[in-house]
């Protein structure tokens, strides 16, 4: 990384226009600034000052500094090399340059110089020439200022460097003295205060003008609100930032925002905050062969190949799938800055009406997008919305008050689902008045009780969620504006979900408890692994409201309100309800049956008995003979490993008070 470098001396320049242009001026006259194996000696030389606008570095491939003798200003000035060719100096800096000039003399009179002036906005990846200059440039061996201002200010592109260089092709010793320039810096978000655009004290490089290059990172405490007019030059919007304009932010040159995306083989879900980008321009080149995008097909339910030429349509969502570690996607143009209205699709002809009517939008703008705020129009549609997270490997939704999309935001450059429920004449408008900044750190007032049930397993890092909201507008059967669909997530991912009117939810909204409620509680395991539920929200439950996990496999009855978590086995192959939620009193024996649960798994054998358990299991093949007994110390969830032949065996398990038996199939 380049150091800040350069004295900085302030001076009035003739070629001066526009009073938000700064000068800058480097006379090389501190010895401690120079950096080289020896300065007085000819060879690579750099010149190093926290003084300087943006970062900023001279350097030579091949010079030494002078003392005194022949300075334009003393005591140092810097000497290019006639024996190298070609030989340069270069001025280095991130700000956008309108003008510059250095003092230059030729050394000796009978080595006529070919010098090349040109300038790079990439850090020396290409070049563009100003102009050559030869010997009738120069006055004898005088000092002479060369002075330029380009015909529109120049910048370095997003990354890069802008480099300005002297290329001396041919000829006698150059000396340099007293470079100059015109710049403006490079304006970054820092977000000190607030969101205020206009505010100094939230810029790095001062409030944006005309000629500002900005740039929004992420990771700030406070996004820009833009709430009176503004302008920059380029604009940068990097990934995991965001940015709001309710009042016109004019950009003279272009927008750029991008999303970092990682993950080989895993899938996301994109959308375009720029209108109608074309797809060469988004992706980078040389990953074209290893990334696919995809629309979904609403009335055959299928995902369709997109290909180059095409472009994105905003409000749209994509499916996006690479062979690569990491991309980063760029969205160049013009943002989006109005209302945005897709047209939906209700043609599905699948046979499935839970696959039918399903469309996949987008988040059209360079902000979080709020499911409950402004002017959204939803008409006919199913009340919640649907993304997908690829951490979980499931999709999360919410309904306006409850759900495990984290207070109903929708990040930016992120695509949604909805649901089609009533086909007389849908519609939705995404509005400008929904955006929001996802890092404000507010949570929604929970106007509904709400109880999450989360599940994850031992194999691997995906998890799901649902939701049991306690809401006065709802009944107890399907509700299109409440419950939300559970749909498929990853196939190796769990699934936890409940049920009504013959649907699958992820959320099931209900109207009010009655003692002795029970819910079917729908478990996919995707894979053969431990899992643990864990119960959230309890607390919003009246205190006298009993909320138990029972376990239909193995027996176990979980008082959540007691202990919100439970561990336990499954497989692909179980049944699918493997659990009811209860609310109230469940009938427990209580006499000499002992409250535990047995079950088993292939040749494995599992006891799930309360904590500070003492007792003893036995197991006993179908001709009585007990084949295997041992003492139990400990709660929670054992396990026994056996090595039986396949059969069925009878599991006691005793204290000193009770007893409980169950029959196992060892596989």
């Amino acid at each position: 990384m380049k150091t800040r470098l350069l004295s900085l001396l302030i001076v009035i320049l003739p070629f001066m226009a526009n009073a938000q242009w700064s000068n800058y001026t480097e006379n090389y006259d501190t010895w401690a600034n120079w950096q080289g194996s020896s300065p007085a000696a000819f060879g690579p030389q750099s010149y190093i000052n926290g003084g300087a606008p943006e970062n900023d570095v001279f350097s030579s491939n091949s010079a030494r500094v002078m003392f005194n003798a022949g300075c334009q200003s003393a005591p140092y000035h810097l000497r290019l090399n006639q024996s190298i060719v070609p030989v340069n100096f270069r001025y280095e800096t991130k700000a956008t340059i309108n003008s510059f000039q250095f003092y230059m003399n030729r050394q000796l009179l009978a080595e006529d110089p070919t010098i090349i002036m040109r300038y790079s906005t990439n850090s020396g990846d290409s070049w563009t020439e100003i102009e050559t200059l030869n010997a009738s440039w120069f006055n004898g061996n005088t000092y002479k200022l060369y002075s330029y201002t380009f015909p529109a200010p120049v910048y370095p592109e997003f990354g890069k460097s802008l480099i300005i260089e002297l290329n001396k092709t041919y000829g006698t010793y150059i000396n340099i003295d007293d470079f100059t320039c015109s710049y403006t810096p490079a304006c970054i978000w820092a977000g000190n205060d607030d969101n205020g655009w206009q505010k100094e004290s939230n810029w790095s490089g001062g409030i944006p003008w005309e000629y500002s290059n900005v740039t929004i990172p992420a990771g700030v405490a406070n996004f820009p609100t833009i709430s009176e007019a503004s302008e920059c030059f380029n604009l940068y919007i990097l990934s995991g930032a965001s940015m709001i304009n309710t009042s016109p932010l004019t950009i003279h040159g272009q927008a750029y925002v991008y999303r970092n995306i990682s993950g080989t083989g895993e899938y996301h879900f994109i959308s375009t905050p720029v209108v109608n980008p074309n797809l060469d321009d988004i992706f980078p080149a040389g990953q074209f062969d290893n990334i696919w995008l995809r629309r979904y097909d609403e009335p055959t339910g299928n995902w369709v190949n997109m290909y180059i030429p095409s472009t994105m349509n905003p409000g749209s969502g994509y499916s996006f799938f690479m062979n690569e570690a990491s991309t980063t996607v760029t969205f160049a143009g013009a943002l989006n800055s109005n209302n945005i209205t897709p047209v939906l699709s209700y043609a599905g002809n699948t046979g499935d009406a839970d696959w039918d009517n399903w469309n996949l939008l987008g988040n059209p703008y360079t902000s979080a997008l709020d499911w409950d705020l402004g002017s959204w129009n939803k008409t006919g549609l199913n009340g919640s919305v649907y993304v997908w997270d690829g951490a979980s490997g499931n999709y999360v939704s919410w309904n306006g008050s409850a759900g495990s999309l984290t207070n109903g935001l929708i990040p930016a450059q992120q695509g949604f689902f909805v649901k089609v429920e009533n086909e007389a004449a849908p519609s939705i408008t995404i509005p400008l008045d929904a955006r929001a900044h996802s890092v404000d750190g507010f949570l929604k007032n929970q106007a509904n009780p709400s109880l999450e049930l989360m599940v994850q397993n031992s194999v691997n890092s995906y998890s799901d969620k649902t939701y049991i909201e306690i809401n006065p507008e709802a009944s107890n059967d399907f509700d299109t504006r409440c419950d939300a669909y559970k749909l498929d997530g990853n196939t190796d991912a769990p699934g936890l979900y409940t049920g009504a009117s013959g649907k699958n939810l992820s959320i099931n909204a209900i109207n009010q408890i009655n003692n002795n409620l029970t819910i079917p509680l729908y478990l996919k395991p995707g894979v053969d692994a431990g899992f643990t539920i864990t119960a959230r929200g309890i607390e919003q439950f009246a205190g006298n409201t009993n909320i138990m996990l029972q376990d239909l496999l193995t027996g176990i009855t979980k008082d959540l309100r007691s202990e919100n978590s439970y561990s336990f086995q499954a497989s692909p192959g179980d049944d699918a309800h493997r659990f009811n939620l209860v609310f109230g009193t469940l009938g427990i024996d209580d006499g000499s049956q002992l409250n535990a649960g047995i079950y088993s798994n292939r040749k494995n054998i599992f006891i799930q008995v309360e904590n500070n358990f003492t007792g003893q299991v036995s197991v006993t093949n179908v001709t009585g003979q007990t084949v295997i007994k041992s003492d139990l110390t400990d709660g929670g969830l054992q396990t026994i490993v056996t090595d039986l032949p396949s059969g069925i065996y009878l599991v006691t398990v005793a204290d000193q008070n009770s007893r409980t038996t169950r029959k196992v199939f060892i596989q």
